[in-house]
């Protein structure tokens, strides 16, 4: 009848047993879940914060749910599953409710796929238990179930070709006579071994074979391993062909805080595949290594004409004694830092004839116009950049960072594709070395507007689809290759990395974040957490790729826990940039001196005159250091820094690295080199495939067969399969009513040339406002942790 009341006898039992009384959304949305996941649908709904989202939904669900038959599965961020377990174990673990078992699901790519594994999930869901997992571990057991059927399938389309090839090879041995017949061939060996090798099985040879320690190596052993490895892949691909169906058909999956565990940016992960090839326009070009040449190229063109001093953009080399200067012209320090010497050489010697007839010069006209030319396009890219910094169409804070895309595409990018042409056309050991002008050689013949349009600097419509057609016909492969790295980069890639914030967008995981790292790789593998997390190997925690190149960060200084960029020109252009903007870290350093001391020892002739030593004195002068010992034009009473010879170090002693690591951790040409050298050429290398899982899996059909998602903050940036999201009725408005309420916000505009420290002196300053929390949701205040926060706030704050 109208009026009348309905109790439901399971809701009344949590109450008496959870001594509480639930609000009516609680029980609506309870109750509406629970009907979707009977009826075997998904559904997605909006609960605000406070609302008991953890604390009662929660534990309701899993109470509802779970009925002895059904697994029940809680997916959290990590940030919340202690906080989770301990609800879960709080409401559920009570003897008037069956003290029902809440397990937490740990796993990784190296956990093997036991039928353990299936009986404590039966036990959980004939237990009415929940199994409480993050998004990794979850996606990780997905993975690892493909992976497995993966190598299955392709041991067996080894051995069924093994066994192809042997028939083949008996029947030709059949049919022909002589000795040369009795054996394979080495190119068929050698591919027979790279295959097996690649599968993770020993290929059978004939005869005996001797193993790398020197002991004979018995054939029937090696093919029962094989055997044995077969057994467990067959073994594996059926736990996980029976976990994956109980997951999919007998499962609801509970997704609290649903924008954080479907963000691919939060939660993606990837097994890569196969064995590794470097990519194109690295290790074939000359020089090696253009691929991150370029962008270098460009982004210190930009970065440098922001930065206050004009001289900072390329560094200056050391004053070398007449012997030297001859020595190692194709070394790549030298290409870049002579280049910006003998541009500024040829500026200040404009109409001294003189220098025409100067060796260094060539003898003629061509090499100190072109070094001219150079000087006046950079100056003008300087003024460019400059200008956008005054009008506000560049930030200088926390660093140079684009903030209007229209201001570059009409003012910088021609800016910056006229210097281009010039680096293209230009006969200078520079311009060979970092910008490809003798790879590019003469481009085809194309003159320079349909050079200039094929960058995308048209100045009449169509103009770049004629230079399109232009180099189509008339380049090479390779040059048109170049032209299109310089094209993608101008129109595309530079204006991206301009404008990401480092730490806040992207940035190096620092030692900190590396131990975090270590310590949620030892909790998912099973281990005790950050306990054991000492223990745990860097390399096998933390992907090489995450450890040396830049990774997306989710919030200011909060890296993610597992994404990594996936274009490579992005990885390539933010790397560049976070060595800018953070500087090199203290086990960088290390590993560059290493670097050179390990050259330094492979060189012969007198050590000072070593190339090694000359680039290790290079990097202290560029700094603002000396060598100690080594006088380089040094006057009485030089108060500049000084550490030890690179021969003399002792890179286990802090006290001596220490003072090298302060002084070159923003040295251009140390992080250049340590780029160059090891991040780029160890890890930017393309393997054929690749297993990727993200909030597609958790929240499709691929895993799961009924998904249950709510959050304070939904979108509709879900995966189909889950339905769109109902949201709760006036709770946005009561937002936006807030947020519209002048005694709630104000607005006031902060002068040109703030800081960060500059903001937070306002914040505690302004006694007026009488501010009572900092929320910075812009991510303006960089470069310090929250406990340095807090503490200049109070330093700055009145008594």
């Amino acid at each position: 009848a109208s009026g009348a009341y309905r109790y439901d006898a399971r809701l009344l039992l949590l109450e008496r047993a959870w001594d509480l009384v639930f609000r009516e959304a609680q029980v609506a949305t309870a109750t509406a879940l629970t009907k979707d996941a009977t009826s075997k649908k998904s559904s997605l709904r909006q609960m605000i914060m406070g609302s008991g989202k953890t604390t009662v939904l929660m534990p309701t669900l899993v109470a509802a749910l779970a009925d002895g038959t059904t697994l029940v599965v809680a997916v959290v961020p990590p940030a919340l599953v202690v906080f989770t377990r301990a609800c879960l174990a709080k409401a559920l673990a009570r003897p008037s409710l069956g003290a029902r078992p809440i397990r937490r699901l740990r796993f990784g790519r190296r956990t093997f796929m036991g039928i353990s594994l299936l009986k404590k999930l039966r036990a959980i869901a004939r237990d009415g238990g929940v199994l409480l997992s993050d998004p990794t571990a979850t996606k990780a057991l997905f993975l690892k179930s493909v992976e497995v059927m993966h190598r299955l399938d392709e041991a067996l389309r080894f051995r069924r070709d093994q066994r192809t090839e042997s028939a083949a090879r008996d029947a030709r041995r059949k049919s022909k006579s002589g000795f040369g017949s009795l054996f394979k061939s080495s190119k068929s060996k050698a591919a027979e071994r790279e295959r097996a090798q690649a599968l993770g099985l020993d290929a059978v040879q004939e005869g005996h074979q001797i193993s790398q320690d020197g002991f004979e190596v018995d054939p029937a052993r090696e093919k029962f391993a094989a055997e044995a490895e077969l057994r467990s892949l067959r073994a594996q691909a059926q736990v996980a062909t029976d976990v994956l169906g109980l997951l999919k058909t007998r499962s609801v999956a509970v997704l609290d805080e649903v924008d954080v565990v479907l963000d691919p940016l939060k939660s993606e992960l990837n097994w890569p595949l196969g064995t590794r090839a470097p990519l194109d326009f690295t290790a074939q070009t000359s020089p090696p290594g253009l691929r991150w040449r370029v962008p270098y190229l460009l982004l210190d063109a930009v970065i440098g004409a922001a930065s206050e001093d004009p001289s900072a953009v390329v560094p200056s080399s050391p004053e070398r004694d007449d012997d030297e200067s001859d020595a190692g012209d194709d070394d790549d320090d030298r290409c870049l830092e002579a280049d910006g010497e003998e541009v500024r050489e040829a500026a200040r010697l404009e109409n001294n004839e003189a220098a025409k007839a100067d060796p260094y010069f060539r003898g003629d006209d061509e090499g100190v116009a072109s070094r001219l030319k150079l000087a006046r396009a950079r100056a003008e890219i300087r003024m460019v950049v400059r200008s956008g910094l005054i009008e506000g169409q560049m930030q200088a804070r926390p660093h140079p960072t684009l903030v209007s895309e229209r201001w570059y595409r009409d003012e910088l990018r021609p800016a910056l594709a006229a210097w281009v042409l010039l680096l293209l056309r230009s006969p200078t050991r520079a311009a060979a070395a970092l910008a490809g002008a003798a790879y590019a050689g003469d481009l085809g013949g194309l003159d320079d507007q349909q050079v200039l349009a094929y960058l995308g600097v048209a100045t009449e419509p169509g103009a770049r689809d004629r230079a399109a057609a232009a180099v189509d016909a008339c380049c090479s492969d390779d040059q048109a290759k170049l032209l299109n790295l310089y094209h993608s980069w101008l129109a595309h890639m530079l204006p991206f990395a301009l404008s990401r914030v480092n730490r806040v967008a992207y940035g190096l995981l620092s030692p900190e974040d590396l131990e975090r790292a270590a310590a949620r790789h030892a909790d998912q593998e099973g281990g005790g957490g950050a306990a054991s997390a000492t223990a745990v190997d860097l390399a096998t925690a933390v992907p090489l790729a995450r450890r040396l190149l830049a990774v997306p960060f989710v919030g200011k200084d909060r890296p993610s826990d597992a994404s990594e960029f996936s274009h490579p020109d992005v990885l390539i252009g933010l790397t560049t940039l976070a060595i800018f903007h953070e500087g090199l870290r203290y086990a960088d350093v290390l590993w560059l001196l290493h670097d050179l001391q390990t050259s330094l020892r492979r060189e012969t002739g007198p050590v000072r005159k070593r190339p090694s030593f000359r680039r290790y004195e290079r990097y202290v002068d560029a700094a603002g250091g000396k060598v100690r010992g080594v006088k380089n034009g040094a006057q009485d009473g030089d108060q500049r820094p000084e550490v030890w010879p690179a021969h003399f170090l002792d890179l286990e002693d802090e006290a001596q690295a220490r003072p090298v690591y302060a002084l070159l951790r923003f040295c251009k040409a140390a992080g250049r080199d340590y780029l160059w050298r090891r991040s780029f050429p160890e890890t930017l290398a393309l393997r054929p495939s690749k297993l990727a899982a993200s909030g597609q899996e958790l929240g499709g059909e691929a895993i799961f067969g009924v998904r249950l998602g709510f959050s304070g903050t939904p979108n509709d940036l879900v995966p189909a399969e889950l339905g769109a999201c109902q949201y709760e009725a006036a709770t946005d408005g009561r937002i936006a009513r807030v947020l519209a309420d002048a005694d709630v916000v104000a607005r006031s505009l902060v002068p040109k040339g703030w800081t960060p420290l500059s903001l937070l002196k306002t914040v505690a300053v302004n006694s007026e406002e009488n501010y009572r929390a900092l929320i910075d949701a812009g991510a303006l205040v960089t470069g310090l942790s929250n406990r340095e926060v807090a503490e200049y706030l109070l330093e700055c704050a009145p008594d």
